[in-house]
């Protein structure tokens, strides 16, 4: 007879798959669908969603999690991983199917909302379904948890333990510097188009793209590259993963950087553990780790002055005429191009973090009822004229540039920025390491970081919290001073005189 941790690796396994086929329908709905499919695609995945959580829910799973936690043959990670698994079920028992199946429905048809106000340059045309998606992730986190404030509940969706009033804390310890920063950097603010001579025709990013994703180790046998508007990462199985990315005739970073970002999600999500698959020893422990691995990829690789050198040639081989006579310096200073603006994809590192801390506030101040929807567009351009010293010229690149609240995604944001502290964190142990890791660039082997990745984080899953996690990976607990290190000495060096 199996064992109840064989039993339990079953049932989650069968979730997975429910939560995997849900997975491809977002992913389809992003990169593929029909206008007019967008009603009904809503429809399928609000079904599949009240289906995963009606089993969740199930007395035979929570039976099945109780046998296997007083198996005392379990091993240590099993038995984290069983620990996890009752606190998510756990939890789940709590709310009504009704309430999951009204929010999936609500995500997906403001999702389509979001497209139709961007094409428009309106925000009044999403801010009707926003509305109620706040209203609905209000009703979910006062469910859940009703003791904790909203916003907590929700943080933790992404950021597990995690608070709102100590990410506040965070911030308001490394704003300063960052503004302090980013006004010594202001005179130098560039929004030029670049240095390039002629358009990097689509047809041809699409091939390049492929390529350099393999070259960096990304496995096409086990996950895609696709167009969207908004680029994200897809992972139904640890053999499928599916990257998404966009592109600029103009400027082949717009879509390089993005392309490499979510090339980082990837390579997370196949290093996970086959054999865990399902079982929570096979999922990220936490988005602030997640946005590690995608924000070392693209900002302390991509934008180093060694990968610069690497692409030079392989950009002139493949796009000569755009390229003219653009040498690795010039590369390199374009892509860490001073960018003080309104629209955060297009910020540089140091003016990014306070992109971030915008919509922190913002989003907590939301949910926990400071600020109505009605209001956010002034709120929104209200902080930008405070934090970055600029104002939105339009919905498109003010309050209507990210997809995330619209898409239900209310308390991801802050793991963007502790996904650049983890990030300048495990980038400085690494090179300490390895000292011959730019030679490693300049050469094309990037193998020997992601093993070295794969294994400190990406084999792990969910057997330790976050703090933990770093400070196994890099033998000191998490902190920002890395990360403001980091963008200092790199910065001020790109713009003192020659």
């Amino acid at each position: 007879m199996n064992s109840a941790w064989d039993r339990l690796v079953e049932q989650l396994r069968v979730l997975r798959n429910i939560s995997s086929a849900n997975e491809l329908l977002g992913w389809d709905q992003h990169c593929y669908l029909p206008r007019r499919g967008a009603g009904p695609r809503a429809e399928q995945m609000a079904t599949l969603a009240a289906i995963y959580h009606e089993k969740k829910v199930d007395d035979s799973l929570w039976e099945t999690i109780e046998a296997a936690a007083s198996d005392s043959a379990l091993t240590a990670e099993q038995g984290r991983a069983v620990e996890e698994t009752r606190k998510a079920v756990e939890r789940a028992r709590r709310l009504p199917t009704d309430l999951i199946r009204r929010l999936t429905q609500k995500e997906s048809d403001s999702y389509a909302q979001w497209i139709e106000a961007r094409t428009a340059n309106d925000f009044n045309v999403a801010a009707p379904l926003l509305e109620e998606i706040v209203k609905l992730k209000q009703e979910f986190a006062a469910t859940l948890e009703p003791s904790l404030p909203a916003y907590d509940v929700l943080l933790d969706q992404y950021e597990p333990d995690a608070t709102g009033a100590e990410i506040a804390t965070l911030f308001e310890e490394v704003r300063p510097a960052l503004s302090d920063l980013t006004e010594k950097l202001r005179p130098f603010s560039d929004h030029s188009q670049g240095p390039f001579c002629a358009p990097f025709p689509s047809a041809e990013q699409n091939l390049f793209f492929l390529s350099l994703s393999e070259r960096l180790g990304f496995d096409l046998d086990r996950g895609r590259l696709d167009l969207t508007v908004h680029p994200f990462c897809s992972s139904p199985s640890i053999d499928d993963v599916r990257l998404t990315y966009r592109i600029d005739e103009a400027d082949i970073f717009i879509g390089l950087n993005p392309l490499i970002h979510e090339m980082g999600h990837g390579f997370y999500e196949q290093g996970l553990v086959r054999e865990q698959w399902g079982t929570p020893l096979a999922e990220a422990c936490s988005l602030g780790i997640h946005e590690s691995q995608s924000l070392l990829w693209e900002k302390h690789v991509l934008q180093s002055r060694a990968f610069a050198e690497y692409l030079e040639p392989l950009l002139i081989q493949r796009f000569p005429d755009a390229m003219g006579g653009v040498q690795a310096d010039t590369l390199y200073r374009h892509a860490n191009r001073i960018r003080i603006g309104s629209v955060r994809l297009e910020s540089d590192e140091v003016s990014y973090g306070l992109h971030i801390i915008i919509r922190f506030e913002l989003e907590r101040d939301l949910v926990e009822g400071r600020i109505q929807v009605k209001d956010l567009r002034d709120a929104w351009n209200e902080k930008y004229r405070e934090y970055l010293g600029v104002t939105p010229d339009s919905d498109l690149r003010g309050i209507l540039q990210d997809v995330h609240w619209y898409a239900g995604l209310i308390g991801y944001f802050p793991t963007y920025l502790l996904g650049a502290m983890n990030a300048a964190q495990l980038f400085e142990t690494w090179t300490e390491r390895n000292p011959k890791f730019e030679h490693e660039i300049l050469s094309g082997q990037f193998g020997n970081l992601l093993e070295w990745l794969r294994q400190s984080i990406h084999v792990h899953g969910k057997s330790y919290p976050a703090r933990e996690l770093m400070k196994r990976a890099t033998g000191v607990e998490p902190s920002p001073r890395f990360l403001i290190s980091y963008l200092g000495e790199k910065y001020l060096t790109l713009v003192a005189p020659k």
